[in-house]
C-alpha cells in the first residue's frame, strides 16, 4: 500500500473512532456544544435547532457513535488485512 493511502486510512480510523467514543460516552457535552455554536446554518437560522434540544438528539448521537465505532473498526481491519 502506498504511503498516502496509509496516511488517509489512519486519519479516517482516528476520526471515526474518536467521534464514536465521544458520541457514545459524552453525548450531552456534544449537544451543549452544538447548541452553543450551531445557531447559524450558513446564512439563515439553523432549522434543526429545535430538534437538537430534544432527548431524541442524544439517542441519535449515541446511535451515530456506535455506527462510527463500527466503521472505524471495519476500516482498521480492512487495512490490516490488505497490508499483509
Amino acid at each position: 500500500m502506498p504511503y498516502s493511502q496509509i496516511v488517509v486510512t489512519v486519519v479516517a480510523c482516528l476520526f471515526l473512532l474518536t467521534f464514536g467514543v465521544f458520541s457514545v460516552v459524552w453525548p450531552e457535552k456534544i449537544q451543549r456544544y452544538a447548541l452553543k455554536h450551531g445557531t447559524k446554518f450558513y446564512f439563515w437560522p439553523n432549522p434543526f435547532l429545535g430538534w437538537m434540544k430534544t432527548p431524541g438528539y442524544i439517542v441519535y448521537l449515541r446511535f451515530m457513535g456506535v455506527v462510527s465505532l463500527g466503521m472505524g473498526l471495519v476500516v482498521l481491519l480492512a487495512a490490516l488485512i490488505v497490508r499483509k
